[in-house]
């Protein structure tokens, strides 16, 4: 798969699993849930449980998307 067509991909797929989603780290008054840097992706949250969510989340979109 080309680069662009992944980071589409990419970019869509955390749009629609953050949609209605408040997990996360909330750094001067801004909510980061993840880092992400080429095909590199960090999920950022408070605690276990909420990492956890997070990841289901994203991986339940991505499944969807393929």
């Amino acid at each position: 798969m080309s680069p662009v067509l992944f980071n589409i991909l990419l970019e869509v797929a955390i749009a629609l699993a953050m949609e209605e989603n408040e997990i996360g780290a909330t750094i001067s008054g801004n909510l980061i849930a993840n880092l992400r840097f080429a095909d590199d992706i960090c999920l950022v949250a408070t605690s276990n449980d909420d990492l956890q969510q997070l990841q289901m989340q994203y991986t339940q979109q991505a499944a969807g998307l393929v």
